[in-house]
């Protein structure tokens, strides 16, 4: 057993997800929905991150009062739900995170064609992608967590560094107006973007249960704060950068902003760098998304370890393909894992209430 269950390896698992990919795609259709008032959406994303932590915090203390001192992940939804219902929402969930993880995996994919291998076929990418996790589902849920603590700080300061530098010729003129009180009914209207959050979320909440026996719900909540600010100011960087290289209108038009501006500032071969950490990011929430499907499905499929993990790996590198080769099919994707999200939302809300009100409990979250 690592010993290395504690807050700041839960921190660090929270950051991950709520992330995303690193590649930064969705930038484009924030600033065209809301323009220079980006940042009313990412103090909306703030705020829903925020609500969603302290669910997930109130679902992990209601988890050990009145469950076993480990409640597996997979048992939660049996228990919400019943048996057969739960089960059934098992193998729903495990399916949401290969779309995911293939949605994942197809926007490394295409970001490594733009910038380096333009001619290199994409099943040798997503086979050679795909080996890593082929790899951690053997080692366990410790090697993964040993994964990710090992190259989290590298990829981190890595990105930083590059991020900071594309300040150094920036236009900060192109940041204003910060807010335009006329334009409220634009970013209003783009507000459904923030529930992108949403299929990170739902691993957070896959992954708490596997931490409870170490963590008290008020520890792991301020973990879960501690990394969820610290995306929001590294995405407020990525932003302020954006505008300030390209302005809200040239930002929207471009596929990945973030990269164009480290090319146009640094340059073609540093710009290659920054693929380093933007691959660790991808790399390490397809890790998460294909060892949540196979924990969720492994109660239920009898059948060698081995097998169970290639068909979890067959089924993400098959969506991942069919992403590939029908264009808009990634889309959907990620609006099933945003639906789902919701749907797990609106049943871990209920399902804490009618918890809480029996109980008759005070602030679950303090403990």
């Amino acid at each position: 057993m690592m010993r290395g269950r504690n807050a700041q390896t839960y921190g660090m698992l929270v950051f991950i997800p709520l992330l995303g990919p690193a590649t930064f795609d969705w930038f484009p259709d924030w600033l065209e929905g809301a323009g220079t008032n980006v940042w009313w959406l990412l103090m909306a994303w703030g705020i829903l991150a925020v609500v969603l932590g302290w669910l997930t915090a109130a679902v992990m203390a209601i988890n050990r009062d009145h469950g076993p001192p480990q409640l597996h992940t997979a048992s939660m939804l049996e228990t919400m739900l019943g048996r057969w219902g739960g089960r059934l929402a098992n193998f729903l969930w495990a399916f949401v995170l290969c779309l995911y993880g293939a949605r994942v995996l197809q926007s490394g994919i295409e970001l490594i064609h733009y910038d380096v291998l333009p001619y290199t076929p994409t099943s040798v990418l997503i086979v050679l992608g795909l080996l890593i996790p082929l790899q951690l589902l053997v080692g366990g849920f410790d090697a993964l967590l040993r994964y990710c603590a090992v190259l989290f700080w590298p990829a981190l300061l890595l990105g930083l560094a590059m991020s900071v530098l594309c300040f150094r010729r920036a236009d900060f003129a192109n940041l204003f107006p910060l807010a335009n009180p006329m334009q409220a009914g634009q970013w209003l209207g783009a507000l459904p973007h923030v529930l992108q959050l949403l299929p990170g979320w739902s691993l957070v909440v896959l992954y708490t249960p596997l931490f409870q026996a170490w963590l008290s719900p008020g520890t792991a909540f301020r973990a879960y704060l501690f990394a969820g600010g610290g995306v929001l100011l590294l995405m407020a960087l990525d932003f302020c950068m954006v505008l300030a290289n390209f302005g809200a209108f040239e930002g929207a038009a471009l596929q990945w902003p973030v990269i164009e501006a480290m090319r146009m500032q640094l340059g073609i071969h540093l710009d290659v760098i920054n693929l380093i950490p933007v691959l660790i990011a991808v790399s390490g929430l397809l890790n998460l998304c294909v060892f949540g499907a196979y924990m969720l499905i492994r109660p239920y499929i009898r059948m060698p370890s081995v097998a169970r993990g290639c068909l979890v790996l067959g089924t993400c590198g098959s969506l991942a393909w069919i992403a590939d080769v029908y264009v808009g099919t990634s889309k959907l994707y990620e609006a099933s894992s945003i639906g789902f999200g919701c749907v797990l939302v609106v049943a871990l809300s209920v399902w804490f209430t009618v918890r809480h009100e029996r109980s008759g409990a005070g602030s679950l979250v303090r403990r």
